[in-house]
């Protein structure tokens, strides 16, 4: 029997680990500008002059705008809206998965966690590796920063094929870590059938990073400059179904550390209250983190010294919402799918949706956790309806069909989609945003 000697396993090493390492730099997406076509075709520009064609100037300021008629081609009685969010690649093994919490939780104080965190790791390993070598993949996208886990390709075909739309809006993270430019690069690039086809707006997730100046040049390059550098909100009147969305930066309302913070979010509230103060039969708010959580993100509004403010513009908005009649608010950030009717003293209220299974890898649902999330107090006079709760750990997406406007009172259909490997996309929820469910 022939021995490999130990310079030949050596030289026969060499060529594989460099393979390795071509592979992980040739996908690498340093810090850097985005080097593409800016502004991209796509991308909003009607807050500069002569911009976009499809929006007009509103009747408030610069970051209020009215769509344009609709094409003749579009061929609909009412005006399709299809919103989603938290597209941007991750871990292909889920960081939220229930082994990885089991190992995460190991403790020798604690026997019973030690006990399913030993018997989670063989588990663990085996779902790593088999079938789709996901830890080792895993490893080299964490080192050249350049992620692909996820389903965002299944998500954006099964959106194209609900295509001719008025208006698709994302609730936020958009890629996984906006200083990167070729990260840019990559939702140009994946998204650039669908932005061609219909007007495509955005608000920005924590993943965007919007607090770095490089992220922000790389955010207007690619979508957009805002009406004024670094306020990323804005409304958009529907004149056809009298409907007006409203984008708000929840980062700058959660932002308590950078000077300027204060200022920022204390103007993006007062003129959110003035342009949902605007007369108009259907409201919809769109922003990245959840006001009611699912479970994941439960301390996302903490105030975590006594002069913190978060919690508060939390209230804040809560109260403005049910007082300025929205009729129902879309947010990101838990990578599922949740609904619940929020209800303020009068019985109105507003319904707080999460969409948020744009293709990231998927949280866990926990219902005992949730549940007491829902459970924790609300401002005085404003609780949820426990009926309404509706939660599903699935890559989805909405879509909205308003009525012309004119049209006799109604149902106000928001249909819910759970989207499977290929695009293929099937019902998963169907509510009714004009009317508050019965309380029991």
């Amino acid at each position: 029997m022939t021995r490999v000697t130990e310079p030949v396993r050596r030289a026969a090493l060499a060529p594989a680990l460099a393979a390795v390492l071509v592979a992980a730099l040739a996908g690498c997406a340093p810090i850097a500008a985005y080097r593409g076509a800016a502004p991209v075709p796509g991308a909003v520009t009607a807050f500069e002059p002569g911009g976009d064609a499809r929006l007009a100037p509103g009747s408030t300021d610069a970051a209020h705008h009215r769509m344009g008629a609709r094409a003749a081609a579009h061929g609909a009685d009412s005006t399709v809206v299809l919103i989603y969010g938290d597209n941007r690649a991750g871990m292909r093994l889920q960081a939220h998965s229930r082994l990885m919490r089991a190992v995460k939780r190991m403790s020798f104080k604690h026997p019973i966690k030690l006990a399913r965190g030993l018997a989670a790791i063989p588990v663990f390993l085996v779902v790593g590796i088999v079938p789709n070598l996901d830890i080792p993949r895993d490893i080299i996208a964490h080192w050249s920063k350049a992620p692909t886990g996820g389903a965002e390709t299944s998500v954006l075909r099964a959106l194209e094929r609900q295509l001719p739309a008025d208006l698709v809006v994302s609730n936020g993270d958009l890629v996984t870590d906006g200083r990167r430019g070729g990260l840019w690069r990559r939702f140009v690039d994946r998204h650039e059938a669908l932005r061609a086809r219909t007007l495509f707006v955005a608000t920005p997730g924590n993943h965007e990073r919007t607090a770095d100046s490089l992220a922000r040049a790389n955010w207007d390059a690619t979508m957009g400059a805002p009406a004024e550098p670094g306020r990323y909100w804005f409304a958009l009147d529907l004149p056809d179904c009298d409907a007006r969305i409203v984008v708000l930066d929840s980062n700058a309302l959660r932002d308590t550390h950078r000077g300027a913070a204060a200022d920022l979010a204390e103007a993006q509230l007062a003129w959110a209250d003035s342009v949902l103060a605007l007369p108009a039969r259907w409201k919809f708010v769109v922003f990245h983190h959840p006001l009611i959580s699912a479970g994941h993100y439960r301390n996302a509004w903490d105030s975590h010294r006594p002069e913190d403010p978060a919690a508060k513009r939390r209230e804040r908005l809560l109260e403005m919402f049910v007082a300025r009649g929205v009729t129902a608010a879309f947010t990101g950030h838990e990578h599922l799918y949740q609904r619940v009717f929020v209800r303020g003293a009068n019985g109105g209220g507003f319904w707080h949706i999460t969409a948020a299974g744009g293709g990231a890898p998927l949280y866990v649902l926990d219902p005992r956790i949730r549940d007491i999330e829902l459970a924790k107090p609300l401002p005085p006079g404003i609780g949820i309806v426990p009926s309404s709760v509706f939660s599903k750990s699935v890559y989805n997406f909405c879509r909205l069909a308003l009525p012309p406007a004119g049209a006799p009172d109604g149902a106000l259909t928001m249909q819910a989609y759970r989207v499977r490997s290929g695009g293929r996309a099937s019902p998963l929820d169907r509510i009714d945003l004009a009317h508050p469910p019965q309380a029991p």
